[in-house]
């Protein structure tokens, strides 16, 4: 009965221990608040000239600082010129700091964008990653197989990691809009500066030819299993066609008729890199005015700077307030 008694005051003092916390943790919060408010009121004035510098300045600044928008481009580079592209944009931003300093950067921003480039504040790129077309690709099975087999998948996955497997890219620059400005233009320079390259157009060619000579020996694989089944057809017996070859049942028919499939498939693969790769770089999408979504860049300036100063009062405020503490502290 005495453990019971016991056992009930150590709960009730634990409780009450308890809300005590609690009590001082919001009595704490309270004081903060006053004290808060007793500060902005003991320095209104100051409060209140850098509200009034802060919106006046935002103001103008609002006013004077032109506006920036984004053109965005979905490009598919072709011919095995993923990194070449990546490792050209991502030096652009470097072009662009060096500028001022360097001709020869000058030069080169010239050459990428023509006299626009000036206009231009950054440039990105970035993969837009679409797995399924990746698991589709022949030749990205057959690799990911034999690498397997040999155990030497790590550059597969660095090149996963970076985009450069994906087929289709983003690629996002952003302009100060003013007059004169053609963001056509500069996009438009940037494609032909990568598709006019000499040893690009080169390879190109020499890809397109052996592209089409895979699409007409395929056609001539077709004719002739097409010549051999109607053959087969035609002969009541299916013992002996031209060209001398001999089908003893129908699975042989069944034999011809999945190469042929797989042919066909192949030969849509061809004629897609044909058609669709005309250049090294293909565009699938411009947008010339694509919002210039910084978060920064959104905020209001009138509202900004007023914040960003009297942030920035409170802040040396409080130092000297915690200097004026540490040093009665170590002269008591």
């Amino acid at each position: 009965m005495k453990q019971e008694k016991n056992n009930q005051y150590s709960d009730e003092v634990d409780l009450g221990y308890l809300l005590s916390k609690i009590g001082n943790f919001f009595k704490k919060i309270a004081k903060a608040f006053v004290y808060t408010v007793d500060f902005y009121l003991n320095y209104k004035w100051i409060v209140l000239g850098l509200l009034v510098v802060g919106v006046v300045g935002g103001y103008f600044l609002e006013t004077s600082t032109p506006s920036k928008s984004k053109i965005e481009l979905v490009v598919e580079p072709n011919y095995d010129t993923h990194k070449l592209f990546y490792n050209a944009i991502e030096n652009i931003p470097v072009l662009l700091q060096k500028q001022h300093t360097d001709d020869q950067a000058k030069q080169d921003l010239i050459a990428l964008f023509g006299e626009d480039y000036a206009f231009i504040r950054s440039v990105d790129i970035k993969p837009l990653r679409d797995f399924n077309y990746l698991m589709k690709g022949e030749e990205f099975v057959e690799m990911i197989e034999t690498l397997s087999e040999i155990k030497d998948l790590d550059w597969i996955f660095e090149d996963l990691e970076e985009g450069f497997l994906n087929k289709q890219h983003l690629l996002e620059i952003v302009v100060v809009d003013g007059d004169g400005l053609d963001k056509n233009k500069i996009a438009q320079n940037l494609i032909n500066y990568f598709n006019q390259i000499d040893y690009l157009q080169d390879y190109r060619k020499v890809s397109l030819t052996n592209t089409q000579y895979l699409l007409t020996q395929n056609d001539k694989s077709i004719t002739q299993i097409d010549s051999v089944m109607h053959a087969a057809g035609s002969l009541a017996s299916l013992k002996s066609i031209q060209q001398g070859v001999l089908l003893s049942d129908n699975s042989q028919l069944a034999n011809l008729l999945e190469q042929k499939t797989e042919i066909l498939d192949q030969r849509f693969e061809l004629f897609k890199k044909v058609e669709m790769q005309d250049q090294v770089i293909e565009v699938v999408h411009v947008n010339s005015n694509a919002k210039f979504d910084s978060a920064i860049a959104s905020l209001s300036k009138t509202i900004l700077l007023p914040f960003l100063l009297i942030f920035g009062f409170s802040v040396l405020m409080f130092f000297r307030f915690t200097y004026r503490k540490l040093k009665s502290y170590t002269h008591a």
